[in-house]
C-alpha cells in the first residue's frame, strides 16, 4: 500500500494534481488498524464507529460523543478518550480522508459501511477463527470489568437501556463481593460508631 501511494503521488505529481497524504513512513496505511483500535477501547458499535464524525471528538475535553440518532439506544452518550486513544486518533486524523468529516470514510468521502474483506484477510492472517467486530465490543466490557469497573459504569460506556444487559459480564469479577465485604473490616471497638438506620414506620 505505500508502494501503490507513492506511485499514485508520482502519477498525480505529473499533473500537477495535490498530494495525497505519504504512507512511507505513516503509522497506518489505511483505515482498518485505525478502526480496530478505537472500536476496542471504546467498545462502540460498528454502525456507531463508521458513523461517527471528527465533530464528535472532543481533543480538549477528552471525550467522543455517540450521538443520539446513530446509538442502538437512541440516547446520546459520552465515551472518555484515554491517552492510549488520543494517540491512536491524532495520529489517523492527517491520513484520514481530507475532505470529509467522517472519522473513517471511504474514497467518496462518505463514511465506510464494512471492512469485512480486509478484517478476515487480518483474522487469516494471525490464526484467529470465530471472531467478529461485534467481539471487540465484548473485549472492551470484558476488560473494563475485569479491572473492577462497576457494572453500571460499564452499562453507561456501552449504552446498554438496562443493568441486565450488562449483567453477562458479572462473572468476569468474581473478586468484587469480595473485595466489597473486605472493605468493611470492623473490629473491636470500631463497630460501636456504625448505628442501624432507624426503621421508618409504616
Amino acid at each position: 500500500m505505500r508502494d501503490a501511494r507513492d506511485r499514485t503521488n508520482d502519477h498525480r505529481r505529473r499533473r500537477r494534481m495535490p498530494q495525497l497524504p505519504c504512507l512511507r513512513n505513516a503509522e497506518f496505511v489505511d483505515a482498518l488498524r485505525p478502526a480496530v483500535l478505537v472500536s476496542i477501547m471504546t467498545g462502540l458499535r460498528k454502525g456507531e464507529l463508521f458513523n461517527l464524525r471528527w465533530s464528535d471528538v472532543d481533543f480538549a475535553h477528552h471525550f467522543i460523543t455517540v450521538r443520539d440518532e446513530h446509538a442502538k439506544s437512541g440516547k446520546q452518550r459520552h465515551i472518555p478518550i484515554n491517552a492510549a486513544l488520543h494517540d491512536v486518533l491524532v495520529t489517523w486524523k492527517p491520513l484520514a480522508h481530507p475532505d470529509s468529516e467522517y472519522v473513517f470514510a471511504g474514497e467518496t468521502g462518505e463514511p465506510i459501511q464494512d471492512m469485512k474483506k480486509s478484517f478476515a484477510s487480518v483474522l487469516k492472517a494471525a490464526r484467529i477463527e470465530d471472531f467478529r467486530w461485534h467481539d471487540m465490543r465484548h473485549t472492551f466490557a470484558s476488560w473494563l470489568v475485569q479491572s473492577g469497573v462497576d457494572l453500571n459504569v460499564v452499562r453507561e460506556l456501552l449504552g446498554h437501556a438496562t443493568l441486565e444487559m450488562t449483567q453477562r459480564y458479572a462473572h468476569l469479577a468474581p473478586e468484587s463481593k469480595l473485595r466489597a465485604v473486605a472493605a468493611l473490616q470492623l473490629s473491636g471497638p470500631n463497630i460501636l460508631q456504625i448505628a442501624p438506620a432507624p426503621l421508618l414506620a409504616a
